[in-house]
């Protein structure tokens, strides 16, 4: 009895203890923002946009109102974290609750504004951006999120979304320990494209912007988003860059900064005595950038623009590679890099407060270390973020002349000063926590970096490597147009070189031209049968072209390469799949996995259909268990499970979690994958999840024609029947689908459709130059729908692509169609192009009075009244327009001071000089009504306003007109042709 009373006391205290020990926890809390919204997307398709298939929304409110978030609240009692997944995700603020500080900016309201890719986006929080450069096009729509308490004690949040662009997919888990002051970030992002694809990864964490804000950056140079390199952080004028008040020049900036092996930026306010940290390490993020709006009127306008009373932020990033490159830095060594095919990258990273340490000179997970010299001494300050019980030893070059047991709670900042007077010699200072947890080292060797940062001046641009390296870019970039015309320009003058025939089969293989993939593919393997990238071409382009031997010849050849083994594997494992040999596809993934020594995605959801499809229950369980606990916002786990039940509870718990802004893509996605591995029945369930999605219909009416099954035809017909509203076809795999339609019927939706998916394959111009039907060979599918369609979006976008009459027939029936603004705008703009600047005033003076509220119109009407020169009319229309700014906007602005400039040439003309100065001052004023703020005067071209000012003067006074260059004619000239 003894025994068991001791049992049972026993028991109970470690329950007890255990109800005691720290907990992080997670729940869904309503959060009312003020919020400005945004709307009106735009329904016409634009194939030849970098962004396609996504469109922009168009409409941006001057006014606030309260609404309602959903949030996601991760706590513990460090710290709280805010998470919104109706806003891509977003981290929207973290608060270290021992001081009440903001860590990561809150931004109190959400104010959209369009900066963006496809519009809208509000400051604050930390921003989760993949795919292209640019802030990503899920920035401001809902993504599937899901919520997990872990078996150590932590909370998680998941976010995830499917990246149409690239046809990358990421989930990103913002993980809050127990017992730790810090949140972690941990990313897994998969390239589901057999293809390379762009490769660009940020995250952007807003931090409040203040006269003490230093920021901790090691580094040796910063480059900009051209690629060249400065000094960091004192520039070659004196100034420190790293301290936010001594940016009062130029505009706004960017600082990509390198040349240190450290893993972490970081944020002190030296007032308040707090911070923030970033962490990860080195090799997981090359980049560490820091942006701010300029000090100016020019960057500060921002302010009320994007917050209403939290102030200006900067942002302190992170990124997968050096620099956010755009084409200048191509040419230097800071270039695009590409997503292996079938790729998948995973990395942590670490974010959390600082106390009370005047500064930050190292920091990892453990906490941030900051090292101050002054007058013979040393000061030690160390802020932790976990409980540290550990020796921290200082080191003058090998010998150790300081050492204390640290016991320290977490954010229990301890300090200590350190007499140096008696030592001799100080360099290669040294500061160590425990074994080697937190090392800095004053000691070059151990942080400076000699990585090249210029390119050399006789590289030849122009030759075949040159040549092809600048379309590789052009490629990595999302600019496939131009990248082909790079790679045959690189072709012209070696015509078997290797690189550049490899990336042109890639493309075509993207473009769905499988038999001009193919002969890139033999004429590799005709050079080098063993070529890793030839025989995985050759692999992809047989399996498409219906060659399974050839295909899994090339498969096999790639797979001895271990950069390939992986890709290789998996199109190994696809193509026995198609031959329901399930035995070969447990084989092939098994072999993928371990070659990399990770978790595939793309093998485990192959593995878990074997196991289905051979009855292998508890090997299929177990794959879907792995996925889920490493992936819970994998869809393709839940819908498995649902297929082995066909259980109701199983369908509600797989719809449950698909939450983002558009489903259908979704289920498109999936069905696609398995309609690539022959599950048709599989692929059939998931597009009649997409119901009312025309294009979901057309694969399924295609699949559905194959197997030879009547109802293709009812499905064929509900596509047609359906708006073209909003839908934009972008999956090389749904051109045979398209094709097969066109072929069935005459109906011009279909037509429209392959149309601008054609367009789309075709970097932009396709429309005009696609594949014709045999029937008419001469007539584009575009052309062929005449003037059938009834929809207004359509003849804009056949617009696109056509030139003088045509174009103004299709704008015209656009316009008799709908008399959007997006139509009026259209044909304001066609008649501007034309130099018809009477039709252009009549036509925007009619639709700013039909659209008095959008200020892009009220633009145009304003230029319209320049060219038809009523200048005075023109500036009193721009007093009274109110301008929302995007990024880089300046046209209000640049035709302001047109106006006032051609008012003083009129008085001056006239002989009203006195009158003609007062319009030159007008002009020089920046009136922020017109959507842009003031630069710096320094940055400011007044030439033709002094000149003029002169001239005025001079007439006035009776004294010589100054000598200039410029003269009253050449202004008239200069302000004419802008």
């Amino acid at each position: 009895m003894s025994k068991l009373f001791n049992i049972s006391i026993s028991v109970f205290l470690i329950l007890l203890l255990a109800s005691c020990r720290q907990q992080a926890t997670v729940k869904e809390e309503k959060l009312e923002l003020v919020t400005y919204p945004f709307g009106d997307p735009d329904p016409v398709a634009h194939p030849g946009s970098s962004f396609y298939p996504y469109f922009k929304f168009e409409g941006y409110s001057h006014k606030g109102e309260p609404q309602t978030w959903n949030t996601v609240v991760l706590e513990n009692d460090y710290i709280r974290v805010t998470v919104l997944p109706a806003s891509g995700g977003k981290i929207w603020g973290a608060v270290d609750k021992t001081t009440g500080e903001e860590f990561i900016y809150f931004n109190h309201v959400a104010k959209f504004r369009n900066i963006s890719m496809r519009g809208p986006w509000t400051s604050g929080g930390i921003e989760l951006n993949f795919g292209i450069i640019g802030h990503a096009p899920t920035t401001a729509s809902p993504v599937d999120y899901y919520t997990r308490k872990n078996d150590d004690g932590s909370a998680a949040c998941f976010v995830s979304a499917f990246d149409r662009v690239t046809r990358t997919e990421w989930q990103v888990e913002i993980n809050l320990p127990a017992d730790k002051a810090y949140f972690t970030t941990s990313v897994n992002w998969h390239n589901t494209s057999p293809l390379p694809r762009p490769y660009y990864q940020w995250m952007n964490a807003a931090y409040k912007a203040a006269d003490d804000l230093e920021l901790f950056f090691p580094g040796q140079h910063y480059i900009g988003h051209d690629g060249d390199a400065h000094k960091w952080s004192v520039d070659e004028q004196g100034r420190d860059l790293s301290k936010y008040r001594q940016q009062t020049f130029g505009g706004d900036k960017s600082y990509h900064i390198l040349g240190n092996y450290n893993g972490f930026y970081g944020a002190y306010y030296q007032n308040s005595q707090h911070g923030s940290v970033h962490y990860a390490p080195f090799n997981d993020k090359l980049g560490m950038k820091f942006f701010l709006w300029g000090l100016s009127r020019q960057g500060m306008i921002w302010e009320d623009l994007l917050t209403d009373t939290d102030g200006q932020y900067v942002e302190l990033q992170s990124g997968r590679l050096y620099n956010q490159a755009v084409a200048h830095s191509q040419s230097t060594p800071f270039k695009q890099y590409a997503f292996a095919p079938y790729g998948t990258d995973t990395w942590t990273e670490y974010w959390y407060p600082v106390k009370a340490t005047g500064g930050i000179a190292k920091a990892n997970d453990y906490g941030a270390l900051n090292v101050a010299k002054s007058d013979g001494t040393v000061t030690l300050s160390f802020s932790p973020v976990q409980k540290i019980n550990d020796d921290i030893v200082v080191k003058a070059g090998d010998k150790e002349i300081f050492r204390k047991h640290l016991s320290l709670n977490v954010l229990q900042t301890w300090t200590e000063t350190i007499n140096l007077l008696s030592l001799k010699d100080l360099t290669g200072l040294q500061v160590i926590l425990g074994d080697n947890r937190l090392v800095y080292s004053e000691k070059p060797e151990d942080n400076l970096l000699s990585r090249p940062v210029v390119s050399p001046d006789k590289f030849d641009w122009n030759s075949a490597y040159g040549l092809y390296l600048q379309g590789e870019q052009e490629i990595y970039s999302n600019r496939y147009g131009t990248g082909v015309d790079w790679l045959k320009k690189s072709l012209a003058i070696e015509p078997f070189f290797i690189p550049a025939i490899r990336d042109l089969g890639f493309v075509y293989y993207q473009q769905g031209n499988y038999a001009a993939a193919d002969s890139c593919a033999r004429i590799i393997l005709s050079i080098n049968t063993y070529d890793p990238d030839g025989n995985f071409l050759y692999g992809l382009t047989n399996s498409r072209l219906g060659k399974s031997i050839d295909a899994i010849d090339g498969f096999k050849i790639a797979a001895l390469s271990p950069s390939h083994r992986d890709p290789a594997n998996i199109g190994l494992a696809k193509e026995f799949a198609k031959k329901k040999n399930w035995v070969q596809v447990l084989q092939y993934t098994q072999i993928g996995r371990d070659a990399i020594n990770r978790v595939s995605t793309e093998a485990l959801q192959l593995q878990a259909v074997a196991c289905r499809k051979s009855g292998k229950n508890r090997e299929a369980n177990n794959c879907l268990t792995q996925i889920e606990k490493i992936l819970p916002l994998n869809h393709y786990a839940r819908f498995e499970k649902y297929l082995r039940s066909g259980s109701e509870k199983e369908k509600k718990e797989f719809l449950r979690y698909i939450r983002n802004e558009q489903p259908n893509e979704t289920f498109m996605e999936m069905a696609g994958w398995y309609e690539n591995i022959a599950c048709n029945e599989e692929a059939l369930a998931l597009y009649d999840f997409a119901l009312d999605y025309p294009i979901a219909l057309y694969r399924s009416a295609y699949l559905l024609y194959q197997q030879g099954n009547e109802k293709y035809k009812t499905t064929l017909q509900r596509a047609e029947s359906l708006s073209t509203e909003m839908v934009f076809p972008f999956r090389t795999e749904t051109v045979p689908a398209l094709e097969w339609a066109v072929a069935q019927s005459d109906n011009w939706v279909n037509k429209y459709y392959l149309g601008i998916l054609y367009a789309f394959l075709e970097s932009g111009v396709g429309a005009l130059r696609a594949t014709p039907l045999p029937s008419s060979p001469s007539s584009p599918l575009l052309e062929q729908c005449g003037n059938l369609p009834d929809v207004s979006a359509f003849y804009l976008t056949r617009a696109q692509y056509r030139q003088g009459g045509k174009k103004l027939e299709d704008l015209l029936r656009a316009e008799q169609l709908d008399k959007s603004w997006r139509a009026g705008m259209a044909l304001i703009r066609y008649y501007q192009e034309a130099t018809q600047y009477d039709k252009m005033y009549e036509k925007s003076k009619e639709y700013t009075a039909l659209f008095p509220e959008n200020y892009e119109l009220g633009l145009k009407y304003a230029a319209a009244m320049l060219s038809m020169k009523q200048y005075r009319e023109c500036t009193n229309y721009l007093a009274h327009l109110n301008v929302l700014p995007n990024e880089g906007a300046g046209e209000g602005r640049r035709v302001y001071r047109e106006a006032w400039l051609m008012c003083a040439l009129q008085n001056i003309q006239s002989g009203n000089h006195n009158a003609a100065l007062s319009d030159i001052e007008k002009s020089k004023l920046w009136p922020e009504n017109l959507g842009v703020g003031k630069p710096y005067d320094a940055d400011i071209d007044l030439r033709i306003e002094d000149y003029l000012t002169a001239y005025c003067n001079a007439k006035i006074n009776g004294t010589k007109v100054p000598v200039s260059t410029l003269t009253l004619e050449s202004i008239h000239r200069m302000l004419n042709n802008q």
